[in-house]
């Protein structure tokens, strides 16, 4: 079953602030592993502790970059929800 992928306005922003060759390598990782059982844990997907209410369940990683989303199992849909940068920075700081 193919997921269908919608993206925030915020989501979109983080995207438009990426270099073009960044934002197309992780456009293509949000398609290749979201696409498919977005749910299922591997090496560059992970599901998030729980730091506060507001906090994303999932994440992407994309060597540097996180893609931040959220899951809605009834409608089959995967929300994108920020794209961050994480360099040095901890989860907790990128968010």
């Amino acid at each position: 079953m193919r997921w269908r992928i919608v993206f925030t306005e915020s989501a979109e922003e983080d995207l438009a602030r990426l270099r073009p060759f960044d934002r197309a390598r992780v456009l293509r990782a949000i398609i290749d592993n979201l696409s498919y059982e977005p749910t299922s844990p591997t090496r560059n997907r992970k599901r998030l502790r729980k730091i506060d209410e507001n906090a994303p369940p999932w994440e992407l990683r994309v060597g540097d970059v996180r893609v931040y989303y959220e899951v809605r199992e009834g409608i089959v849909t995967v929300k994108v929800l920020g794209v961050r940068n994480k360099g040095r920075k901890t989860t907790g700081e990128t968010l």
